[in-house]
């Protein structure tokens, strides 16, 4: 399986528009989350880690993830629904689930149509039992 990202990625964090995505997304969570100190943060689609390795200092754990390549294949036809995604979370024990889209952009898919996208920010809560 080829994977589409194999020689983007070497030069992703040097491109102008990936750093100004990555600091809007930044500010969008500082004001959504004012204190990360303490917390336990997930980042799913984390790319090269441009924004979460920015909280690895301030939270009590962070996790990273991101797809494969059949799951970026799934992507490029329709994208994360950010109220399925919430959902999927408080069916997983989460709660108070809410997105906040703060970005939509036109983007070509490999099909040649252009399809429109959001970056959001899933804020949500789970207890943690020891």
């Amino acid at each position: 399986m080829n994977d589409s990202f194999a020689e983007k990625a070497k030069m992703w964090d040097s491109n102008p528009q990936v750093r100004a995505l990555a600091d809007l997304f930044s500010a969008e969570l500082d004001k959504i989350v004012p204190n990360q100190s303490g917390l336990a943060i997930l980042e799913f689609g984390c790319g090269t880690g441009l924004v979460g390795l920015r909280y690895a200092e301030k939270a009590a754990s962070l996790d990273m993830v991101d797809t494969s390549p059949a799951m970026l294949d799934v992507l490029r036809d329709n994208g994360f629904e950010p109220h399925e995604l919430a959902r999927l979370f408080e069916n997983g024990g989460f709660t108070s689930a809410k997105t906040h889209t703060f970005l939509t952009m036109p983007r070509e898919d490999n099909d040649g149509l252009t399809r429109t996208y959001s970056a959001f920010i899933l804020d949500t809560t789970r207890s943690v039992t020891k």
